[in-house]
């Protein structure tokens, strides 16, 4: 990774004329804010109104639509990396590229491996609910951790990215700043003092899932 953003081979100088969309196409998270535009004729401006803040989503995205951010990390490998390069901001992008880094992050990334153990619990509490016969499958969430100083050496270890609740009547414990549910909840917002606001929002600069 770090080749890629100093070297000046041809995967390199794309990398760097294109990282904004490179790292876009991995994140967990979208960005938000409230713009307002000047006005007036004048060269493009980007005014900010407020403060910017950062959403997560479901596992799953609604009934007819694609996946995007993080829901893009529990589906088969190939799929992901189609939707990835079928994106049309992403047009300039290296499908190899893509692709390698798609690797990287998979291989190294606990945010990933937080995920894709909740979508393997699903599974398994939808067979179970099948096998006795229920409708419903019982609720699940992910709670990703703080950490214990905000901001300040708060570093997620692996160990202690997240945990997953399981369970109607299991209240999870409190002080978890990103809960995801697998579908029909509306986006949940990310504080800006999270240890995991960074690793998720750019994700290109913290693979392994650390923070600053």
């Amino acid at each position: 990774m770090i080749q890629l953003m100093v070297g000046d081979s041809t995967q390199a100088l794309n990398f760097q004329k294109n990282i904004r969309q490179y790292n876009s196409a991995f994140t967990f998270a979208s960005m938000g804010a409230t713009l307002a535009t000047p006005p007036g004729h004048g060269p493009p401006c980007f005014r900010i109104c407020g403060q910017i803040y950062h959403r997560s989503g479901t596992l799953h995205p609604p009934d007819g639509e694609v996946p995007v951010f993080s829901q893009l990390y529990i589906i088969e490998t190939n799929t992901a990396l189609n939707h990835r390069m079928c994106q049309t901001a992403n047009k300039s992008c290296r499908d190899d590229l893509m692709r390698s880094i798609q690797q990287v992050m998979e291989d190294c990334c606990p945010c990933i491996k937080a995920y894709r153990h909740m979508a393997d619990i699903e599974k398994y509490e939808m067979t179970k609910s099948n096998k006795i016969g229920e409708c419903r499958i019982s609720s699940i969430q992910l709670h990703f951790r703080t950490g214990n100083y905000q901001r300040r050496y708060n570093v997620p270890h692996h160990d202690e990215v997240a945990m997953i609740f399981v369970g109607d009547d299991v209240a999870p414990p409190i002080h978890r700043d990103v809960i995801v549910y697998p579908r029909d909840h509306p986006l949940h917002k990310i504080s800006y003092m999270s240890a995991n606001c960074d690793p998720m929002i750019y994700p290109l600069l913290f693979p392994r899932g650390d923070s600053l």
